[in-house]
Order: C-alpha cells, then structure tokens, then sequence
C-alpha cells in the first residue's frame, strides 16, 4: 500500500477533534479579551486549566453545552462556573487537590468578573480544515524525500470520498486520485484498518491513565498487562512503528 493513502482516512479520527478545537474558538477570544483586560496573567495558563477541567472533571451538562452551537457563551461560562463551584465543594477535603482546587477556585472568580465579555460572542459554523494536513503532508514528503524513501513525484494519493483534492494538488504527487471508495481500494482498506487500530490503542491508554473521581487521592498508573505482550502483539506494534515513522 502506498503510504500516502493513509491520509485519505485521517478525517475519522481528526474531524472530531478539529471540530471540537474551532467549537472552542469564541471561548478563546473571550480569554484574550481577559488578558487584553488585564483580568488574568497569561491567557496560555487559563486555556491550559479550562481545557484540563474540560477534559477530566466536567459533568455531561457542560459539555453537552460545549457542543451546542445555539448556546451563547455567557451561558457556557455560567454552565462551568456551577460546575466548578459544585466540585470544589465536594472535594475540599481532598489535601492532594489542594493545588487544582485553588486554581478552579480561581477559574470560578474570573468568571464572575469577566463574564460580561462575552457577551457579543456566538458561535460560528465550523469546518475541517485540510490545508493544515496538507501542510503535515507536505513536511513529510520533505523528509521521505531526504531520506530517500519515497518519491513523491512517482506516487499516488487516494482521497477518501468527501476530501477535496485542492488542498493536496501543489505538494508534489504525481497523480491525485478524488472520492474514492475504500471498499474499492486495498490501500484505503489497510489505511481505515490501522486508523482504527491506533485510534482505539490511544483511547484505551487515556482511559486507563485516567484517575477514577470517587478515589482521586489514589495514584494511577498503567498495569502491567500494557506491558505483557505476545509475540504476534509485539510485531504488529514493530510493523506500525515503521509504517508511521
């Protein structure tokens, strides 16, 4: 299989995570009208801690809101600042989260006083952007080419169905192939497979990193069985480290 069909499946396992990014674009802008305010230090540290809250703590209810795209986001921030006040409540005992209670403590005043910034701020229809792959595309070509493992000019790119072939066009593939059927083709059969694959892989190592809430001063880590591997396991991990690397 030519290693660039494997491009031709990544929208399956980017698009969410694109579209969950640029869904959280009106919240940006809201955290630099804070810093342009002076209302907060760094608009880096408040994105990072919103993001870790969003990720970890957040109950359904704020992120059904997050992707709700008749919200506004005065009513997405009041959404959070309940939440983090309930979770501070309930964990306030906890002397192993005294650090990130603080810092949610923090998180709920900002709000409070900030909030009235986002009141001219609605969501917009978001899209994928493939010119950003394209551009990864490109780096790697660059180093393929360096290395003399592939020949980007001799090869050939199978877009999956509902890729546009533009973005891809000015890279240097011999030939561009568009809406193609991965049931019609091996390599994007192959490419769909190890998406799958890898996409799982990570989703079960984030599960099972993560610490359980109703224990949250017990350590995590990884149990053993990550790395217990048969053979036939271990080869394929080979195999895939090759492929992607």
């Amino acid at each position: 299989m030519p290693r660039s069909s494997y491009y031709g499946s990544l929208e399956k396992t980017t698009s969410k995570r694109e579209l969950k990014n640029q869904e959280l674009t009106q919240e940006i802008q809201w955290i630099l009208k804070l810093e342009a305010k002076r209302f907060i230090k760094s608009a880096i540290l408040l994105k990072y801690s919103l993001t870790k809250y969003c990720e970890l703590e957040a109950s359904g209810k704020v992120i059904k809101n997050l992707f709700d795209s008749q919200k506004k986001i005065n009513e997405i921030l009041y959404c959070i600042q309940n939440d983090l006040k309930e979770f501070v409540a309930k964990h306030k005992n906890n002397p192993r989260m005294k650090y990130q209670l603080e810092d949610y403590k923090n998180i709920i005043t900002i709000i409070g006083k900030g909030k009235y910034l986002a009141d001219n701020l609605v969501f917009e229809k978001v899209s994928f952007d493939w010119d950003k792959v394209s551009f990864e595309v490109d780096l790697w070509l660059s180093e393929t080419k360096i290395k003399d493992k592939l020949q980007p000019e001799q090869s050939t790119l199978i877009l999956d169905q509902g890729i546009p072939p533009e973005p891809f066009a000015k890279i240097g593939f011999g030939k561009v192939l568009v809406d193609h059927d991965s049931k019609d083709f091996v390599g994007l059969q192959l490419a769909d497979m190890l998406v799958l694959i890898t996409g799982s892989f990570i989703s079960k190592l984030i599960s099972a990193i993560r610490y359980d809430k109703s224990e949250l001063d017990k350590p995590k880590h990884l149990d053993k069985e990550w790395f217990d591997l048969e053979e036939h396991q271990f080869n394929l991990i080979l195999k895939m480290t090759q492929f992607f690397f």
